[in-house]
Formats: C-alpha cells, sequence, structure tokens
C-alpha cells in the first residue's frame, strides 16, 4: 500500500510530464478539414443550379442536365466504400511504420477502383446510347446533345474513381489538408469553368464537357499528389498485394451489401 501511494505521488508531482495534446488537435483539425471537404462538395449542387438554369438553352436542357448529374451520382457508388477502407487500414499500417502493407492497401484499392471505372464506363455508355429507351419524356430537341452529355459526364466520374483512393491514403497518414486544398480548389475552378462555358455557348454538351474536364483533372491530381507528396509510396509491394486485397474485398462487400439494401429501400426515386 505505501509503495502504491509514493508511485501515485510521484506520478503527480513536480516532475511528472504534462499531458501530450498534440493527439487531440490533430483529431480537431482533421475533424474542421472533412467539414470544409464536405462544405467544398456540397458548392456544386448549391451553386452550380442557380448559373445554369438562367444560361442553359432551350429551357429543357437544364432538366436533361439535373438527370445526367444524377446517372452520374449512382456512377460514384462504384466507390464501394474504398475511400473509407484505404483511410482505415493505411492508418493502422502506418502505426505499425509497415510503409509496403501500407501500399498494398492503396495499390490495391486503386486497382479495384479502376476495374470499377472500366465497369462505369460499359453502364454509362448502355445508358447514354439507349437514353430515349430508359426516359422516354426527354424532349426530342434535346435528345441527341443529352445522350453524348451524359456519356461525357458519365465517363469522366467512371474515370475519376482511383482518385477517392488517394483521398482515402492521405486520411489514412493524417494529412486530410492535401485532399480538402485539391477537392476545395478543384471544385471552385470546375464551377468557374462551367459556369463560364454555360454563359459563353448556352450549350448542354460544351458545358458538359467542361464539367467532365475540369472533374477529371480534380481527380487526376489527387493521384498525383501522392507520388509528389509521399515518395516512398511507389515502393514494390508484390508479396503483399494478396492479403491486402482480399481484406479489401471482405470490408468493401459489406459496404456494399448496405449500399445495396439503402437503394432498395429508398428505391430510384430521383430518377
Amino acid at each position: 500500500m505505501a509503495d502504491d501511494l509514493i508511485e501515485s505521488q510521484a506520478q503527480v508531482g513536480p516532475e511528472a510530464s504534462p499531458p501530450d495534446h498534440s493527439g487531440s488537435r490533430r483529431l480537431f483539425t482533421n475533424a474542421l478539414l472533412n467539414l470544409s471537404r464536405g462544405a467544398a462538395s456540397a458548392l456544386l449542387p448549391i451553386a452550380l443550379p442557380a448559373v445554369l438554369i438562367r444560361q442553359l438553352r432551350p429551357p429543357d436542357a437544364f432538366s436533361a442536365w439535373v438527370l445526367i448529374l444524377q446517372v452520374a451520382a449512382y456512377v460514384a457508388l462504384l466507390d464501394l466504400g474504398l475511400q473509407v477502407a484505404v483511410g482505415r487500414f493505411v492508418a493502422r499500417e502506418q502505426q505499425r511504420e509497415a510503409t509496403a502493407s501500407r501500399n498494398a492497401y492503396y495499390r490495391g484499392a486503386v486497382l479495384m477502383l479502376a476495374a470499377c471505372a472500366v465497369l462505369g464506363v460499359l453502364s454509362v455508355t448502355v445508358v447514354s446510347w439507349r437514353l430515349d429507351l430508359f426516359f422516354p419524356n426527354i424532349p426530342i430537341s434535346v435528345l441527341f446533345k443529352a445522350r453524348w452529355a451524359m456519356f461525357i459526364v458519365g465517363v469522366a466520374a467512371s474515370l475519376g474513381l482511383p482518385g477517392s483512393a488517394a483521398a482515402g491514403f492521405f486520411i489514412g497518414l493524417e494529412r486530410n489538408v492535401v485532399p480538402t486544398v485539391i477537392l476545395g480548389s478543384g471544385k471552385a475552378v470546375q464551377w468557374i469553368a462551367t459556369s463560364l462555358t454555360a454563359w459563353a455557348t448556352h450549350d448542354l454538351l460544351l458545358t458538359a464537357a467542361a464539367f467532365g474536364a475540369s472533374y477529371l483533372i480534380i481527380q487526376l491530381l489527387q493521384l498525383a499528389s501522392v507520388r509528389i507528396l509521399v515518395p516512398d509510396s511507389s515502393s514494390r509491394v508484390t508479396r503483399l498485394a494478396q492479403a491486402p486485397f482480399k481484406e479489401l474485398v471482405n470490408y468493401c462487400a459489406t459496404v456494399s451489401l448496405w449500399t445495396v439494401g439503402s437503394l432498395l429501400v429508398t428505391g430510384l426515386d430521383i430518377i
């Protein structure tokens, strides 16, 4: 008992080290950055329609634009929750200082998202090709341009899927500022490019091209930032690739079931 008291007094005495608040500060900062990233993502759905509803011609073109964005949103579901999975597993391996294993999770996610991108391109191609069959109420005056606009935006959304793995990688490293800056500035540039194109041309197809191209550039910048800011991310991981890939598949299978279940409950009501 006396030894316990002596030990307790020693821990609270003048020589006791002060508590480390760096972890709490980092957690608070990353939470604010996540909120900022979410606010940046909300910029386009809030600000862009106010411009396009006045600039696209004919007026029916804006209705086709809304439909195009919703189809692209369903393409984004092919992410399968891999951004969250990458952040989780990268954080774990980084804590263990297992650089090769950390890189294996990231590369495995990029490969999986690349496969999902192929699936997304094929799906968008079919939907845009038979747009009049899936959505027979589209006015004939905008059908041709709506078909190609949906194809462009959908392909851009598909090809940009691997970029979410890069965002998850930095989140796992607790460097949330990188995806926040890229996404925030990128969304602002995307809004400007899309709005200026609509204002100058009033054309649905050219506006969709500006929207899709700027979105794809944002995702490519996220992928490039991993190689530039984390030089050891390019180390070879051939031996460790199989186990992380299997763990990613198991994790995303559960998330995908949850997503499919949510769609079955809510239905495709937006479409």
